[in-house]
């Protein structure tokens, strides 16, 4: 639609950025396609809807509720405050919902993952990190590291680390302040 050499079998192409396939009808659905500035729009726009991902047998893995939470392996989450809930999916016997921070190397130098905690502007307040700590790292089999938490004083703009678990499973204070 829109062009005389599709790329694919179904290839909608219009003479702008602003280009939707819509589903649904005057009352409600949703708009797949870019928007004007050139990104990727997926929308609904039912009032109260949320916006799922399905696998095969239509089983719900994931979605985005009215509310603007991420929800993956759940469908509801009773926390008005969480923007995001991970829970296991029903074929996991042990039960637990994980999140996977990997770097992008097999042999890290230095940080590994970190949860940051900043504010709106990306200030950065403090962090948890995964640090390799020394020795040889050899994915699969060596993986040294620790965990360093690190929180900002009053009147600074940087985090300082606090304390860490180093390797050995040791909790170091490296700053204990004057309280």
């Amino acid at each position: 639609i829109g062009t005389q050499s599709p790329v694919r079998p179904l290839h909608i192409q219009g003479t702008t950025d602003d280009t939707y396939i819509r589903v649904g009808n005057n009352s409600g659905g949703s708009h797949f396609g870019v928007d004007a500035g050139g990104d990727a729009l997926v929308e609904t726009f039912t009032s109260g809807k949320s916006i799922r991902f399905l696998t095969s047998g239509a089983a719900e893995r994931a979605s985005i509720d009215s509310a603007g939470r991420l929800l993956v392996g759940t469908s509801s989450s009773s926390n008005s405050n969480a923007l995001l809930k991970v829970q296991s999916y029903a074929g996991n016997t042990s039960a637990e919902g994980q999140i996977a921070i990997a770097c992008g190397v097999t042999n890290p130098s230095s940080f590994i993952g970190a949860l940051l905690l900043t504010d709106s502007n990306d200030g950065l307040g403090a962090y948890v990190a995964g640090v390799r700590d020394g020795g040889t790292w050899t994915s699969g089999s060596s993986h040294p590291t620790r965990l360093v938490f690190s929180t900002t004083a009053n009147n600074s703009s940087s985090p300082t680390e606090r304390m860490r678990i180093d390797n050995a499973g040791k909790l170091v204070v490296t700053d204990i302040g004057s309280t």
